[in-house]
């Protein structure tokens, strides 16, 4: 007997939902918005945002790349915390962005830490992951507050249901659970 588990379609596709899901529920109560694209998960796990230039600094940016992982976390428990060593991996290859495109590694945590070597350009590497773990706190707290994690339950059922969710039904759906006047 195998001691790895295999993992169905149905597993990947609701992992993906919820990650999907949390980008665009925290990027909701960041004052951003799904465009056009919508939210879909069958031919790419992806959420199409909106905002405007004056909406957009490094603490909107961080709390929408981490949501997504973390949504996921919080549905399955699985995937855990990053280790240090992979934070530390991730934060050189923020530094060295060359190698990475070369990799063809672009992730939400990858793109947290450029973000956070963009205001913390002479942080240690012990700092930045300070920084990190403190967004990842912050986060955890606003996913385990009931209305923004019964959106992210609703949007997510609704992907699962159709794999994919365009803008505006996306939006008036996050905004009716989050009680914003949609």
């Amino acid at each position: 007997m195998s001691k790895y588990t295999e993992i169905t379609n149905e597993q990947i596709r609701s992992s993906s939902a919820y990650h999907e899901a949390g980008h665009a529920v925290i990027a909701t109560t960041c004052g951003w918005s799904v465009n056009h694209e919508g939210v879909e998960i069958d031919d790419r796990a992806y959420t199409g945002l909106e905002l405007s230039v004056w909406d957009n600094n490094t603490w909107r940016q961080i709390h929408v790349n981490l949501a997504g992982w973390l949504s996921e976390h919080k549905f399955h428990g699985l995937g855990g915390l990053r280790e240090e060593a992979d934070l530390e991996y991730l934060i050189q290859l923020s530094k060295a962005p060359e190698t990475a495109d070369d990799m063809d590694i672009v992730s939400d945590d990858f793109c947290t830490f450029e973000a956070l070597l963009e205001d913390y350009p002479d942080a240690t590497d012990k700092e930045l992951i300070s920084k990190y773990r403190e967004y990842q706190r912050e986060v955890t707290e606003e996913l385990n507050e009931p209305h923004i994690w019964n959106a992210v339950e609703t949007l997510a059922t609704e992907l699962i249901k159709k794999g994919k969710v365009e803008g505006d039904d996306a939006n008036e759906l996050i905004h009716a659970c989050l009680d914003y006047s949609a």
